[in-house]
Parts: C-alpha cells; structure tokens; sequence
C-alpha cells in the first residue's frame, strides 16, 4: 500500500515504477515473440513430415 501511496505521490518514484514495468512487459514480449517462433518452426517442420508421407502413399503402387 505503501509503494501505490508513493507511485501516486513522487513522481520520480513513478517514472521510475514505471520504466521498469515497460521493460518487464517489453522482455516478456520478447520471451513469447522466440517461444512463438520455435512453435512455427515445430509446426512448419511436422507439416513437411506429414507432406512426405502423403507424397510416400501416392507413389506407393
């Protein structure tokens, strides 16, 4: 209660508070941005395994 009192109050103390929220959300933006790379690349890579064996059917006799 104390910190909100102080964040409401000191405006240095604010800018502070809140410069290092905007980098918390800005690394966690980050953090999700190679989290949801590595789940296209996954998805890219069991779509071209499922390709070759729809191909490995058509060409069996």
């Amino acid at each position: 209660m104390a910190e909100l009192q102080r964040i409401e109050s000191d405006p240095e103390f604010r800018a502070l508070f809140l410069a290092g929220l905007n980098a918390s959300i800005e690394a966690r933006n980050v953090d999700r941005a190679v989290e949801s790379e590595g789940w296209r690349v996954a998805v890219d890579r069991l779509l071209g395994l499922v390709d070759l064996v729809d191909l490995d059917k058509e060409s069996a006799p």
